[in-house]
């Protein structure tokens, strides 16, 4: 059974709240090429009876794309949210399962449109774009690039950070907040105390869009706080 109406869900789900698994229906799916056998995207449109929207698939679930047929029912386990470009949003799906097949569209859908919400302030994002392989988190494309602009965004809109000099305290908060959102993004929640070492990049995006005004960084060190 379609978990109706939620399309929204995987479109305005802030990262501070816990993915929602969504079960919903494959309309239709798009490999894009880069010259090779390897695809450079994924596109997929999923339906939840309702509404339908297209998402892109993480790298690791690229082998789905030879498995999923039109109609296949597909449960959403993972997924990121975050506005590409002219207040368009793209959802990132990070882990996904296939349930079943069928043989029907369910329902009607139509297409989900985002109302763009012009009260809020654009908000600049610190870092520069990595397209290709990248060395530190060994991702294509980079892992900082993918989920950094809707980490920075969510985490300075719910704390008002900013990057002046007189912010030390709050923007430490906002690191230690950017970290878990990562984490909790790329590996799910790990239990208290269970912590990894992010890669340079993400390390060095966060510091960049929360710094330190003294430059100094206390860095990994395996407890239930991080710098």
């Amino acid at each position: 059974m379609l978990t109706v109406g939620r399309i929204q869900c995987a479109f305005t789900l802030p990262l501070v709240h816990d993915r929602v698994p969504l079960t919903l229906q494959v309309l239709g799916l798009e490999i894009i090429p880069d010259g090779s056998l390897t695809p450079v995207r994924v596109q997929i449109t999923l339906s939840d009876g309702m509404h339908c929207g297209s998402m892109t698939l993480a790298r690791r679930l690229h082998s789905l794309a030879t498995k999923v047929r039109c109609g296949a029912i597909m449960r959403l386990n993972n997924y990121i949210s975050q506005v590409v470009k002219d207040n368009i949003v793209g959802v990132i799906c990070l882990d996904a399962t296939i349930v079943s097949e069928a043989k029907v569209i369910i329902g009607k859908p139509s297409n989900f449109v985002l109302l763009s919400d012009k009260s809020k302030p654009s908000i600049a994002f610190i870092g520069s774009a990595v397209d290709g392989f990248c060395s530190d988190c060994q991702m294509t494309p980079c892992d900082w690039t993918l989920l950094g602009p809707s980490i920075v965004d969510c985490v300075r809109l719910s704390k008002s950070c900013t990057t002046g000099s007189d912010c030390a305290s709050t923007n430490k908060q906002c690191r230690f907040m950017s970290y878990q959102m990562f984490t909790h993004a790329k590996l799910g929640y790990l239990g208290k105390h269970n912590q990894v070492p992010l890669p340079p990049c993400v390390v060095d995006g966060v510091r960049n869009n929360f710094p330190d005004p003294k430059d100094i960084y206390v860095g990994f060190i395996p407890t239930n706080t991080t710098d």
